[in-house]
């Protein structure tokens, strides 16, 4: 620490006890003579601030005040962190007085303060590991992700999710952990694990799919829940609304029933002698069965008859399908776990049958459906994380309100058409986001 004094030439016994002079290449400076002394004389300098009085005078740091207004602006721009790391240099006497204000403001708002030492620039790096040390000690904050499928079947959706969350400042093992729990699409399985993760004491769980979302809103009305994905958050009593979800739930509406008619409009144009339309649901799936309503609804709007196929597991599903052959133009796949666990056998069977298909959202034509049109569940996942990102730094759920996907992808399987013997006009190619050839 030093200050530019007068000109070289000066009498040291011009100098204010305490410090010495030291002539520099070009200005000379004052420099602590005994800082130790200095440290212990830091109390009354003066007799106040507006009226020094003696022959003392100067600029105050206000250092306390200073350290106090920097700790409120670190907990308003990260108020979830629990523990503040302080550098400091072990040699420099007023040091000791720097730490007692630091933990004092620290203390005041309830944080742990990491003090690391580094008398040498060589010294910072390892004091920097030594605080993540330290750190690595305190609570990380757990995200308990209810799988609805298995992790293969979501894996892209969870790499584009944890991705998202380490854009945003929280990496899976370093300073945020993540328990993967999986009900591979079997139902009795998600109030299971939602009741392990509640009794795990999670920070927030993440899921997706009407049946999961609605099994952790009965297990837990505390722990913040983050649904990636609701076919019809508002309509399957998941929230009061979309502006004001309420509770302790929010997350991502894909309002499938919204788009309902659009997919009934691009079959139609697809098939254009469609006159009877099956439409298939997870009985056990709030949000999908609220969708199949509003499917037979529109169809029977526009004169189409409705064939409503109701299942609730596996066999179901292959039985039912066989049932409607030669019954059926078209499919129309209302999307759960449980249809997607078992999507690339439907789309077979389909096309055995000759019966075009159409679902919500891209995976399903990658698996040889022949045309789907709803949103990015990529993005979905990557916009669930952001939610989770606001709530791990303090956000209640009550307060974020459900978004919802402002584009819709139309993707077309050029080589299921083929398959089915049909003919996709130019101009729908033309409007298509995707054709798979």
């Amino acid at each position: 620490m030093g200050l530019y004094g007068p000109p070289p030439g000066t009498d040291q016994r011009s100098v204010p006890p305490g410090l010495r002079w030291n002539n520099g290449p070009r200005l000379g400076s004052f420099d602590i003579a005994e800082p130790t002394q200095l440290v212990e004389k830091r109390g009354p300098a003066v007799a106040s601030l507006n009226r020094p009085e003696r022959n003392v005078t100067g600029v105050a740091s206000l250092g306390k005040i200073l350290v106090a207004k920097q700790f409120e602006l670190l907990h308003e721009l990260v108020p979830k962190a629990d523990a503040v790391a302080f550098l400091v240099n072990p040699n420099n006497a007023v040091a000791a007085v720097d730490t007692s204000d630091v933990q004092a403001a620290a203390g005041a708002l309830g944080k742990k303060l990491i003090v690391v030492k580094a008398a040498t620039e060589g010294d910072i790096d390892g004091a920097f590991t030594a605080a993540a040390e330290q750190r690595a000690g305190a609570k990380r904050p757990i995200i308990g992700f209810l799988g609805a499928t298995s992790p293969e079947l979501a894996s892209p959706w969870v790499a584009a999710f944890v991705k998202r969350l380490s854009e945003r400042g929280w990496t899976e093992g370093r300073n945020v952990a993540i328990e993967y729990h999986w009900a591979e699409a079997r139902a009795e399985r998600y109030n299971e694990i939602a009741t392990e993760l509640v009794n795990r004491k999670v920070d927030v769980i993440v899921t997706w799919a009407s049946a999961p979302v609605l099994a952790a809103k009965r297990t837990t009305t505390t722990i913040p829940i983050v649904y990636a994905a609701q076919m019809d958050p508002v309509g399957a009593g998941v929230v009061a609304s979309l502006a004001r979800p309420g509770g302790n739930i929010t997350g991502m509406s894909i309002q499938q029933t919204d788009t309902a008619g659009k997919r009934i409009e691009l079959l139609r144009e697809v098939v254009p002698k469609l006159a009877r339309l099956a439409v298939m649901a997870n009985s056990g799936a709030a949000g999908a069965m609220i969708e199949m309503r509003e499917v037979a609804a529109t169809a029977r709007s526009l004169g189409l008859e409705v064939i409503p196929i109701e299942v609730s597991q596996a066999d179901e599903i292959f039985s039912s399908l066989e049932s409607i052959k030669d019954r059926a133009d078209a499919l129309y796949v209302a999307t759960d776990p449980l249809i997607f666990s078992n999507r690339i056998q439907i789309n077979a069977m389909a096309q055995t049958q000759r019966m075009p298909t159409i679902y919500g959202s891209r995976e399903y034509v990658d698996a040889g459906a022949l045309m789907s049109y709803g949103p990015n569940w990529i993005e979905l996942f990557r916009h669930a994380a952001d939610q989770v990102d606001k709530i791990l730094r303090g956000a209640k759920p009550a307060d974020i309100p459900v978004e919802q996907p402002t584009k819709f992808d139309l993707i077309i399987n050029l080589r299921t058409a083929e398959a089915l013997g049909l003919k996709i006009s130019p101009s729908l190619l033309a409007r298509a986001d995707e054709v798979i050839e």
